[in-house]
């Protein structure tokens, strides 16, 4: 990637406060893009837009069950992680978590699943429509318009901003992504030709992606997810709403689960060249991403790539606002400075918004 500080071959990792930071928001109350920690708060502004408002049945459900199974008593915030596991688990144990009395579900599928990916899905979609480029910058294709062969981006968001943005230059889907899978191009989206500047660079979404489908039944999901490969990709302008049922294709992402599936050699693959991406990479970008409890296998493969690569990065540039974390009292510029001590030669240097880096680094 070639920055004011020179052409170094460089890994880009996205987290979700890249896309709150590239992105303004919609509407009043605000709906931006959510974080782990405030994703329910943005649930409750989204509802109650014209777009939102025709899933409050979905919305009522997850409530209930948050109210019921989690409530006053338990966790007081309850963040996206917290609810989806408490929800996971909750599937499987029909004889714990159930509804009042009568007949119980069988175990093994409940609705919740459904609405929860489903609302999450939504407020993407809605957000990728509507919202327009923070103070007016195009954040992503900045990044884009640096990249150089062999450079990677891993991001753990499931939107498509950066695949768009990518493709729209010339990337190729069909390679991209590190692993091979049909491609379908939606009218307006696919690009007049293939960029060689952008031929070897990757797109690495180890948490999947919403434009990624495979093979089975949403109510099997967690057998997909531990069993199967991507089959299609669709690029479109916006996430698809609905699943591919004529074709027995299951939208192919991991939800915000501790388990990553790891025994799927897919999943096992994109982890893989996570890695070697990691350790090979001469300077690191790190975007809205704090490595938080559920990240802990990103965590755990960068110390061991670093730990391998036997030498420092030329540079650790971390992209983040400087403000401390309630939970930790520690800010996630702190803390990924701490995590990177002595792994580069120059430190950390640190950016408070995606737009000062965007203004000061390119």
């Amino acid at each position: 990637m070639n920055l004011r500080t020179g052409s170094k071959r460089t890994l880009v990792i996205l987290g979700a406060g890249a896309t709150r930071g590239a992105l303004s928001g919609v509407g009043s109350p605000r709906v931006v893009p959510p974080l782990n920690r405030d994703f329910f708060k943005i649930l409750n502004k989204f509802i109650v837009t014209t777009e939102g408002v025709k899933f409050k049945k979905a919305y009522k459900r997850l409530f209930d069950f948050i109210d019921r199974e989690i409530g006053p008593k338990g966790i007081p915030r309850p963040t996206m992680e917290e609810v989806f596991n408490v929800l996971f688990i909750s599937k499987d144990l029909p004889e714990i978590f159930h509804k009042g009395r009568g007949r119980r579900r069988t175990a093994g599928f409940r609705k919740e699943v459904r609405d929860f990916l489903s609302l999450l899905i939504r407020v993407f979609h809605f957000l990728q429509a509507r919202s327009k480029n923070r103070d007016g910058i195009r954040h992503h294709e900045m990044i884009t318009k640096a990249l150089e062969p062999s450079d990677t981006i891993l991001t753990l968001n499931y939107d498509t901003i950066m695949d768009n943005t990518l493709v729209q230059r010339g990337w190729n889907p069909r390679t991209g992504y590190g692993f091979q899978a049909q491609v379908k191009f939606e009218t307006g989206i696919r690009p007049d030709g293939f960029s060689q500047t952008l031929r070897d660079v990757r797109l690495l979404k180890p948490h999947g992606s919403f434009n990624w489908y495979a093979k089975g039944k949403f109510n099997e999901l967690e057998s997909v997810l531990e069993n199967r490969p991507v089959s299609k990709i669709v690029i479109s302008r916006l996430p698809k709403l609905y699943e591919d049922n004529q074709q027995k294709l299951v939208r192919f992402f991991i939800p915000p689960l501790y388990t990553k599936f790891f025994k799927n050699k897919f999943w096992s693959k994109v982890w893989t060249l996570s890695y070697l991406a990691i350790r090979n990479a001469e300077r690191i970008v790190i975007i809205g991403c704090s490595l938080i409890a559920t990240d802990y296998h990103l965590r755990a493969i960068i110390a061991k790539a670093m730990f391998d690569k036997g030498k420092r990065y030329e540079e650790i540039l971390i992209v983040d606002p400087d403000k401390r974390d309630k939970g930790t009292h520690k800010s996630v510029q702190k803390s990924l400075k701490s995590f990177f001590r002595g792994r580069s030669d120059g430190g950390c240097k640190t950016y408070d918004s995606f737009t000062q880096f965007c203004r000061k680094a390119f």
